[in-house]
């Protein structure tokens, strides 16, 4: 049986597979319904197509040198192993809004947090954005954790919303 992926790594598979197939007009659509939908386990991208089947191509296309290959076979997909990464995938792609360059990675228990600073203008440095990155294991300590980087460098923070990236007020 084949090394099954990470789910971020899924998750990103699965939002270039669905961009090929929607149109933009229909992923945005599908994140309007998907932010006013109460059931949690219900997705949108399946009004506009097999979403699914898009899952399952992004399951079988899946290029990683350090896979053994690919599962080939449905009863491979359905494996335990297979289906709690498909579920776990679908829940990151989704909450990304099926953007690839949003899906949040997580490694060893923790995921990567991107955040930009703000204060009404944009901290630049040689013409960019200012952003920091670190790794957190949840949005809650993700928000203490980029106010104390602030803090440590001498800026006060209003505020930190978690997001993609991470939006830092500064005062």
């Amino acid at each position: 049986m084949p090394k099954v992926p990470e789910p971020w790594k899924l998750a990103r598979e699965l939002c270039i597979v669905l961009n090929d197939w929607l149109t933009p007009e229909q992923i945005a659509e599908a994140n309007e319904l998907n932010a006013a939908e109460t059931n949690s386990s219900v997705c949108h991208s399946h009004d506009y197509c097999d979403a699914n089947m898009a899952m399952h191509k992004a399951c079988c296309t899946w290029e990683d040198p350090l896979t053994t290959g690919v599962p080939d076979t449905d009863n491979a997909l359905m494996s335990e192993a297979w289906h709690n990464c498909w579920d776990a995938a679908w829940t990151l792609a989704k909450d990304a809004g099926f953007d690839k360059d949003h899906v949040r990675i997580e490694q060893g228990g923790l995921k990567q947090y991107k955040a930009v600073l703000t204060s009404g203008v944009r901290y630049s440095v040689g013409g960019s954005t200012r952003e920091y990155s670190d790794w957190f294991p949840n949005d809650e300590i993700a928000k203490l954790g980029f106010a104390q980087m602030m803090q440590e460098q001498g800026y006060g923070v209003t505020s930190v919303e978690i997001g993609f990236p991470c939006v830092v007020t500064l005062e």
